[in-house]
């Protein structure tokens, strides 16, 4: 009897000795791994309006990098080391360049800027996150970069002076600005300009409920970071409330394409698995 109490005992103890393990394995996967290099996602984005002059135009999509929080200024440049190579015609940053939570000096500023500078493109193109809200500090690195700021506004983009697309941006919802006003002008570039193909940028995924997605024929988002902790179940709760049902990269909106990238940094907590820091490659065609 005693000999089978020491047995359950011995049991119990190499079940907890296990399970302390499995956790401090999966938390060093998730902090020290799972956050580290750079992943990309290549999608072919198939649609009859693209015009023949853009037909393979690639668009590298970055988001939420929240620069200080785990992404210094090394992994920064790997990141567009690695950007580079794939040699996009357009880039956009769709928010969370900052945290929040960061207080940057001058030399992030310069860092930051710096480093952007590096990205080889004709066109790029940033929106305001929910982090970069009235950030003077991400002000200071627009101004010191080639981005465009892309906030409520649009850029009318030609191939050979021949056939155009739009690319137009939303800021974050935290500015309280009611959205028919931010798109108001978009809108109306395209019910008054002949381009055939329109990007719509934001932050928030949620925001493609309260527009006319029938004016866009791609949307691109970030905000989510696919819940950073890629496990049925648990992704659901480390997502933002007004966004958790947007837990995949893709969705089919009527007509619209909505891609949603899942980020480079992380917040709130530094960690991360089965979902590394990736950007997504679009390369858009027509059938």
């Amino acid at each position: 009897m005693e000999e089978e109490k020491k047995g359950h005992h011995f049991l119990w103890l190499k079940i907890l000795i296990s399970l302390i393990l499995i956790i401090t394995l999966c938390y060093t996967c998730a902090r020290y791994v799972g956050t580290t290099g750079i992943n990309v996602n290549e999608y072919n984005v198939i649609n009859s309006k693209v015009p023949s002059s853009f037909y393979g135009y690639t668009i590298a999509h970055l988001s939420d990098i929240h620069y200080g929080e785990i992404t210094n200024k090394e992994e920064l440049t790997n990141i567009i080391k690695k950007l580079n190579k794939s040699k996009p015609n357009i880039v956009i940053i769709s928010g969370d360049l900052l945290d929040k939570d960061i207080q940057y000096t001058d030399k992030d500023i310069i860092d930051i800027s710096d480093t952007l500078n590096l990205i080889n493109s004709n066109y790029k193109y940033i929106i305001t996150g929910d982090h970069d809200y009235k950030r003077e500090e991400f002000k200071q690195i627009i101004d010191k970069t080639d981005f465009k700021l892309l906030d409520n506004t649009y850029e009318i983009i030609y191939n050979n002076d021949y056939e155009a697309i739009l690319i137009g941006g939303l800021s974050t919802r935290n500015d309280k600005i009611d959205i028919e006003e931010k798109i108001m002008n978009i809108d109306k570039a395209i019910s008054t300009n002949e381009t055939k193909y329109n990007i719509l940028i934001m932050h928030e995924p949620s925001l493609s409920k309260k527009i006319n997605v029938d004016n866009y024929n791609l949307l691109l988002a970030g905000h989510t970071h696919k819940g950073q902790i890629n496990i049925p179940g648990i992704r659901q709760l480390l997502i933002p409330e007004k966004d958790n049902e947007y837990i995949d990269t893709y969705y089919k909106i009527k007509k619209t394409d909505l891609y949603i990238s899942s980020g480079i940094g992380t917040n709130n907590i530094k960690l991360r698995l089965f979902n590394k820091p990736s950007f997504n490659l679009y390369r858009i065609l027509y059938k």
